[in-house]
Parts: C-alpha cells; sequence; structure tokens
C-alpha cells in the first residue's frame, strides 16, 4: 500500500511539475528561435581584410598627445558581420546610431619626424542574399526626403523618378538603375563630392554622384535609399586607399538591398561590398564628413597605405 500524499507534498508536486513544463516550454521555445535565425541569416562567407595607416610628425619639435581616428567596417548590413577587428596598437571602439564603427588611437608623444604604422585587421562574414537587421533609427524619417548632395526636391529629379517609377519597389529599382547606367558618363575620380542634380544635369560623375543620383530617385519615389562607402573585393584583401568605392542601398520588405550603378550591379555579388561607412548628412558623429579619418595634433600627418 502506497502512503497517503498530504495536501502539502500535491503542493509541492504540482509546483514542481508546472515548473519543468514552463522549464521545457522555455527550451524549446529558444531552441526553436535558434533554429529560425540560423535559417534566415546567411552570413555564411569568411573574408579576411588588413590595411594599414602611417602617422607621421611632419615637426622639429615633439609631438604631444597626438591622435586620430578611423572607420572601421561597419559592425553590422545586411550583407556583413564584423567576426572580430584586431590592430598593431591600442584603440578605444566607438559605434555612431547609423551602425559604422570608430576607432580610436591615441599616443603620449612622437618624436620629431618620427613614424608609427598601425595595422587593423577585421575577419568578416558575408553573405549573398541579404539579412534583416535591427535598426536603431527611423528609416523613412533619417533615408526619405532631401539631404546634402541628394536633392530630392530638385524638379529634374522628380521629373525622371516619376517617368522611371514601376508598381514594385523592385522594378522600379531596376528602372532607375539601368537608366543611370545608360545615361551617365564615368568621369573619372573627382575629389569634391558633386551630388545628386550635378550627376542628372551633367550626365557624368564618379561613382559617388552615381550613388548619389541613384539615391536621389529612389528617395523621390518613396524608397528608403542611403549611399556606403567602402572597396569591393571577392576575395581576402589588403585594402588599397585607391579602390575605395561608393554604392546605394534601398530599403524594401525589411530589407537592405545593394545597387551599384556606377559598377553595373543590382543586387548581384552582394558578398564582395565591404562596407566601411554608411554615409548621411541627418547624424553628426566625430568623423565629420571625412570617409576614412580624422587627425588631432599640429604637424600630424596620417594617410591610409597601399
Amino acid at each position: 500500500m502506497f502512503a497517503k500524499i498530504g495536501r502539502k507534498q500535491l503542493t509541492i508536486i504540482f509546483i514542481a511539475a508546472v515548473i519543468i513544463v514552463a522549464a521545457a516550454l522555455l527550451f524549446v521555445s529558444l531552441k526553436n528561435e535558434t533554429a529560425q535565425k540560423q535559417e534566415t541569416e546567411s552570413y555564411t562567407i569568411n573574408k579576411t581584410v588588413r590595411y594599414s595607416f602611417t602617422i607621421k610628425n611632419t615637426e622639429n619639435t615633439l609631438l604631444k598627445d597626438p591622435e586620430f581616428w578611423a572607420y572601421a567596417p561597419v559592425k553590422q548590413t545586411a550583407h556583413q558581420k564584423v567576426k572580430s577587428l584586431k590592430a598593431t596598437h591600442k584603440y578605444e571602439l566607438t559605434q555612431d546610431d547609423l551602425g559604422n564603427q570608430i576607432m580610436h588611437f591615441k599616443f603620449p608623444y612622437l618624436a620629431p619626424h618620427a613614424a608609427k604604422v598601425i595595422t587593423v585587421t577585421a575577419q568578416l562574414l558575408m553573405s549573398q542574399q541579404p539579412n534583416t537587421i535591427q535598426e536603431k533609427l527611423d528609416i523613412n524619417q533619417l533615408y526619405l526626403g532631401p539631404e546634402a548632395n541628394i536633392e530630392t526636391d530638385d524638379q529634374g529629379i522628380k521629373q525622371l523618378a516619376a517617368k522611371l517609377k514601376k508598381p514594385a519597389n523592385k522594378e522600379t529599382s531596376k528602372a532607375i538603375n539601368s537608366w543611370i547606367e545608360n545615361s551617365l558618363t564615368y568621369s573619372g575620380y573627382i575629389k569634391d563630392d558633386r551630388g545628386a542634380a550635378y550627376a542628372l544635369n551633367n550626365k557624368s560623375g564618379d561613382c559617388t554622384e552615381y550613388a548619389y543620383l541613384y539615391t536621389a530617385l529612389a528617395r523621390a519615389n518613396q524608397i528608403p535609399s542611403r549611399v556606403i562607402g567602402g572597396y569591393v573585393y571577392k576575395n581576402n584583401a589588403i585594402l588599397d586607399p585607391t579602390d575605395f568605392h561608393n554604392w546605394s542601398e534601398y530599403y524594401s520588405d525589411g530589407k537592405w538591398h545593394l545597387v551599384d550603378p556606377q559598377g553595373k550591379n543590382h543586387e548581384q555579388d552582394q558578398q564582395d561590398y565591404i562596407a566601411m561607412r554608411i554615409i548621411s548628412q541627418k547624424q553628426e558623429n566625430k568623423m565629420g564628413n571625412s570617409h576614412r579619418f580624422i587627425t588631432v595634433g599640429k604637424g600630424l600627418k596620417v594617410k591610409l597605405n597601399k
């Protein structure tokens, strides 16, 4: 005969059973969530990039507390994740609201005419297909409407955007990209940004103007769009500053899609594009409008090495 179980024991057994069931349900939920995340994310391509800076004191005197800030690869985009980031010198890493990563290097002194070489190595995970990422800021507020070099309120841009509009965002994007490819002449590198209106009126520009014009036409059709700065390499690479490139992204169906009008590319080989900077004049950071680095210290000269 089994001994009678009292009310207290039954209560304990009931609570234990509830805890066990709850734990099991939580485990299944977490397992499903992990599986779903692994299924939807496709950052499966490993890539290593390396780049280096030479900092030099050009003065005849001791330079105290020289420092400079430089962009690292963007922490995460629809096609890129930074797995690890290392440098040959100590640095502090910050991230702005756009997702840009900024490395801050500071030294106690630099002797007269002395130089240091700083090498950065980034291990990346890349993706051919766009992934959904969590945005900190309001996409429509940030990536619709005019800003410097993206003149969506220009009459010519508005008229052309209306002609290129299609029923679906992707088809509109293709039409914009195709028009730019067939209508603009590549001018070669231009030092100063000229903007979307310049590109449209002159039918020429470098990769920056191509990207600005695409972004302006997309925004004029109420498609969020932005300009990205970085590099395009199929394999592991040592970044060459002369290869710096600008392209665009448009936002549709909850994801960012890559478009490179100067490179005649619409959502192809997206895993080759290494994002170093998400460009926006609406958000300020320490780097201002610099594409690569800024310095502090009289006589301090920094260059990105080839």
